[in-house]
């Protein structure tokens, strides 16, 4: 034990030097990515921009286009014609970054919990790493990682000590949820995400999952309750996932469909994209308009 703890800082050099995988012409493009524009003869018309979250670019004749899912020759086909309006028989090259980018989350038991975008292929270990490492409570033969989308999510669990010594660490994909539980964890339900106090609470015969988010403080402002994820911890270890919309269910007239809780389980409240956040949000924008209009005022004068 002591000794696999003493190796933990050690992060195989190929991840922190990020080395990737090379990707080939006809790749698909990720959000994340960078993409080089180049129009011979038409300095103004070339440009490297990012992929956005949403696929799109910044790239003034492909603003609003969502270009993920497509590839360099896909994304030069589609420029050709928008160019020859302004490019007499436009030339033009467009490449694509190699490093695919890994964003990721940890949660429980880790020194800096939170969200983490890593410059290429990550595995587990070196995720952790990222997060400030485990904490002295963490229970690493319990590690679970949540994969898969709103509809679909499966959860691995990982017993990390017995991957490192078969030289087998898992591998994190892009938006996976990493959950490092605490030592004899199973007596208790975990509450992360947006919540205002998360941790560990003792769970009674009867409760739900209101009530432990309750225990937990209550969702925060940012919480999203149509987005909540209950991990239930099955009786033969295994878990399974529900995707739960707390604001529909709490809403109803009859609360019965509200999941109960036992020892084990999880529960994760998601936040708001900051743009749904509206009433937080417009006294900001309203603040910053009044400071552009006085500038305008000021200026006239």
């Amino acid at each position: 034990m002591r000794n696999r703890l003493r190796g933990w800082w050690a992060v195989p050099l190929l991840v922190l030097l990020g080395i990737t995988a090379s990707l080939g012409a006809e790749n698909r493009i990720v959000p994340g990515q960078t993409i080089s524009i180049t129009v011979l003869g038409s300095p103004e018309l070339s440009q490297t921009v990012l992929v956005k979250e949403d696929g799109t670019t910044e790239y003034p004749l492909l603003a609003g286009v969502p270009l993920d899912g497509m590839t360099a020759t896909e994304v030069r086909d589609l420029l050709l014609p928008i160019l020859s309006r302004f490019v007499d028989r436009p030339r033009v090259f467009v490449t694509v970054s190699d490093i695919i980018p890994v964003p990721f989350r940890v949660q429980g038991q880790v020194r800096r919990a939170g969200s983490y975008l890593s410059q290429g292929p990550i595995d587990l270990q070196a995720a952790l790493t990222m997060a400030g490492g485990p904490t002295e409570l963490a229970d690493l033969r319990h590690v679970v990682i949540l994969r898969g989308n709103k509809t679909n999510t499966k959860s691995i669990e990982v017993n990390l000590f017995a991957a490192l010594d078969s030289m087998n660490v898992p591998m994190i994909e892009r938006n996976d949820l990493i959950v490092v539980t605490a030592v004899n964890s199973q007596s208790y339900v975990r509450v992360m995400g947006a919540v205002r106090a998360p941790g560990n609470y003792l769970s009674t015969h009867g409760m739900d999952v209101i009530d432990m988010i309750m225990m937990a403080g209550g969702a925060s402002k940012e919480a999203d309750l149509k987005r909540v994820r209950f991990i239930h911890r099955t009786p033969d270890g295994s878990y399974t996932i529900n995707q739960l919309n707390l604001k529909k269910l709490v809403s109803a007239t009859v609360h019965r469909d509200i999941p109960l809780v036992g020892p084990g389980d999880m529960i994760f409240i998601e936040e708001r994209p900051w743009w749904s956040r509206g009433r937080e949000v417009w006294p900001w924008v309203q603040s910053i308009t009044s400071i552009v209009s006085l500038f305008v005022i000021l200026q006239r004068i």
